[in-house]
């Protein structure tokens, strides 16, 4: 999933400014495949183990705070939520939610893209079946 420049962007109780996109990357952490013995084709696969990643990448336009920088540290553990709209045009209908540890802070300089920031997060699930990470719509 990926929105483009959500409403509002909330880690670890700091609400973040500026981002640019949040995309959600679903991967098999482990894959467990099967062949027979009639040809080279796998004849079963399964996923047991997903691994969903966050990564939310924001412009930098000034410096970060110390208050940022002391909440939002590898290893922390914590809330992640977004608010979205589908339209530029409409109110937010989108809200998610995940637990999130973070696992990486890296920065960018360009000089046609200027100073970035992107977040990486892994969503964790509170007893391991549910799924870590939640969307819902609000209709109109």
């Amino acid at each position: 999933m990926l929105w483009i420049s959500p409403e509002q962007v909330t880690l670890l109780g700091v609400d973040l400014d500026t981002v640019e996109f949040v995309a959600v990357d679903r991967k098999a952490q482990r894959l467990v495949t099967e062949w027979s013995d009639i040809g080279r084709h796998a004849v079963f696969a399964d996923v047991p183990e997903e691994r969903v990643t966050i990564r939310i990448r924001r412009r930098l336009d000034t410096s970060i705070g110390a208050g940022f920088a002391n909440a939002i540290t590898p290893g922390a553990l914590g809330a992640f939520s977004l608010r979205a709209s589908h339209t530029t045009a409409g109110s937010a209908n989108v809200t998610v939610s995940a637990s999130v540890v973070v696992l990486a802070i890296e920065h960018d300089l360009s000089r046609t893209r200027g100073a970035s920031q992107t977040i990486t997060c892994l969503a964790v699930s509170t007893d391991g079946a549910l799924d870590p990470f939640t969307a819902q719509e609000k209709t109109p």
